[in-house]
């Protein structure tokens, strides 16, 4: 009994180690400066989520979906990751007027990127969830602070609809 679980968690082990590896690999070739600077003026990092609690996970699942529900498809899968590399001109462009302060002001930059056609690329970045993250101390907790994000990005949608908001 003892062996299989040690069988298990080795064989978990070390498909985990595959799957690093071949996330470095594809870093590797996402980030040649030959293809970055000829392909892609944003590239945007997706943290993969090993290891997230569920909580987390649930959130995060959550607050991906809605977004894809709401903005419909960005181009990535982890908008929340902090982790953003774009050239000088796709930075001016993106952030001069931004209209989202908070935490939802990465899914503004993702959707204005859409509306200008601006190329991008996501990349697995190694991330590890911290205990007393910004967004779990924030008011309302991290459900709290979701909530608030949702509501952010409706109005997001409706201003740009309308066009009280341009890119």
């Amino acid at each position: 009994m003892v062996d299989s679980l040690v069988n298990v968690i080795m064989s978990q082990r070390q498909q985990q180690q595959r799957l690093q590896q071949q996330r470095e690999q594809q870093l590797n070739e996402t980030l040649s400066v030959q293809s970055f600077w000829h392909s892609c003026a944003l590239i945007v990092g997706n943290r993969g989520y090993d290891g997230a609690g569920v909580a987390r996970s649930i959130l995060r699942w959550g607050f991906r979906t809605a977004v894809k529900l709401i903005c419909g498809n960005l181009g990535v899968s982890d908008t929340q990751c902090g982790m953003k590399l774009m050239t000088l001109d796709t930075a001016s462009v993106l952030y001069s007027s931004l209209n989202l302060k908070k935490w939802s002001h990465d899914v503004e930059v993702l959707y204005r990127a859409r509306i200008r056609g601006i190329s991008l690329a996501e990349v697995p970045v190694r991330w590890k969830d911290e205990e007393g993250s910004k967004l779990v101390t924030s008011a309302g907790g991290a459900v709290g602070a979701s909530v608030s994000m949702l509501l952010e990005i409706l109005r997001m949608r409706i201003e740009y609809a309308v066009g009280r908001w341009q890119v």
